[in-house]
């Protein structure tokens, strides 16, 4: 790659975000941080997470601010990074391509689209993980239409990359290089 780049994930749980990044972080040799690692490294478990949020409403804004300022020290180590959580929202994505503006890199949204009924069945069949969660078939419907409702699509002041979350990486990684070198 010619630049540095902060690269931020949009899409519905259960698009294929994880599955991507893992695999664009080995390929191009970008650093990886994803949100719900970062809680469980932080409480210990998703559910201590939640229950710290539940008493201080602080949790979001705790994890997000810890993810930015990692964020930028990536970049100030000059590699680039992948910012595997969500940015469906455009304000989140100004505050977090920000960071990469300010420390001379590129910020990119990467939006894995897929059927909103593939990312809810993955998410009901997936084994959990540090960086994923598990839920029920009725959670997913919640969760896709929740975040659904609130996305705000890219706009043309945005560095946008389109991928298909229900191909193989093999074929997301060629769209993404050509839209990439694009840019």
């Amino acid at each position: 790659m010619k630049s540095q780049y902060l690269f931020m994930l949009l899409g519905y749980p259960g698009s294929g975000k994880t599955y991507f990044s893992d695999r664009l972080a080995k390929e191009i040799g970008a650093v990886r941080i994803n949100a719900d690692a970062l809680r469980v490294a932080a409480f210990g478990t998703i559910e201590a997470a939640k229950e710290f949020d539940k008493n201080t409403g602080l949790l979001n804004s705790i994890v997000f601010n810890a993810l930015d300022y990692a964020a930028a020290q990536v970049l100030k180590s000059g590699n680039s990074i992948l910012c595997d959580y969500q940015h469906n929202v455009k304000a989140g994505r100004d505050k977090t391509a920000k960071v990469a503006i300010d420390n001379a890199a590129v910020p990119v949204v990467v939006w894995v689209k897929t059927p909103k009924e593939v990312a809810i069945r993955r998410g009901s069949e997936r084994d959990e993980s540090l960086d994923q969660r598990k839920h029920s078939n009725e959670k997913m419907i919640r969760l896709v239409n929740k975040f659904a409702n609130a996305m705000e699509v890219p706009g043309d002041d945005e560095h946008v990359i389109v991928i298909d979350g229900t191909l193989p990486f093999e074929k997301q990684y060629e769209s993404f290089r050509r839209q990439l070198d694009s840019l």
